[in-house]
């Protein structure tokens, strides 16, 4: 698969699949933040040319007070930490250097309307939403083999839940969270819609009930992440878990 060249084509298609399949729930910009103080740090995305030295990358860093904090290295993009009072002097001083492609702050996402609970109804009666897409009229036609991979990014997956676990082909964790399981319930709320089992008197029916399941945790249990993290699990979803793009055990973005 050709490597997608800019970090903000990953983040849309991510905010696309999120708001897509979540229906009751999806991302938006995060509440107003505090007023920042003067030791305050936000963090920047810096992508460099391909032919940009490592050498040059790390002085260009150490010239505008900038701390690595981590990289993405199949797409060239660089996470640092600025001071918040300078951010937008450092910004402008990336964007004219000729070793980088763009620079921007790395945003932050949070789940809208987060529940406090997961959800729990087993009634297909009650999906308005698989209604409202068609879903039994698309079910009459085909349905989604297992060989079919849905790639779920969001705050996890319940690892235990009757109708996803043995959906879940492998997990993978990019958030703040210490753990790779869903502690809020959003992620496996978008999950059973996506792919829950059906016809097993369990839960709710998932539109794609025979396909497969990544887990991919971008989101911390608060419902909190980041564009950063959001990209990391997107490219970790395509390459699939043994890390090569060119095996069949990705998703398909």
């Amino acid at each position: 698969m050709k490597a997608i060249g800019r970090i903000r084509v990953y983040f849309t298609l991510a905010l696309a699949l999120l708001l897509f399949l979540g229906l009751a729930g999806g991302l938006g910009p995060s509440s107003t933040p505090a007023p920042r103080q003067a030791d305050q740090q936000v963090e920047l995305l810096v992508k460099f040319i391909p032919e940009a030295d490592p050498s040059d990358i790390a002085r260009l860093h150490q010239q505008n007070h900038a701390q690595p904090v981590n990289t993405l290295p199949e797409i060239g993009v660089h996470v640092v930490k600025v001071p918040a009072a300078s951010a937008a002097g450092t910004l402008a001083s990336y964007n004219n250097h000729p070793l980088v492609k763009f620079a921007e702050l790395n945003p932050t996402v949070q789940v809208l309307d987060f529940p406090q609970d997961p959800p729990d109804d087993p009634h297909f009666e009650l999906q308005w939403g698989t209604k409202r897409i068609k879903g039994p009229e698309a079910w009459a036609v085909t349905t989604s083999g297992s060989d079919v991979r849905i790639a779920i990014l969001d705050t996890g997956i319940d690892l235990d839940h009757p109708d996803l676990s043995a959906k879940i082909m492998a997990s993978q964790n990019f958030s703040s969270s210490s753990t790779v399981e869903d502690i809020s319930g959003h992620g496996t709320h978008v999950a059973g819609i996506a792919a829950a089992i059906t016809n097993n008197a369990t839960g709710v029916a998932g539109v794609g009930c025979h396909a497969s399941l990544l887990n991919v945790k971008v989101l911390g249990d608060d419902g909190g992440g980041t564009g950063f993290s959001i990209s990391q699990g997107i490219l970790w979803a395509t390459n699939g878990p043994d890390g090569d793009p060119n095996t069949d055990d990705g998703a398909h973005v």
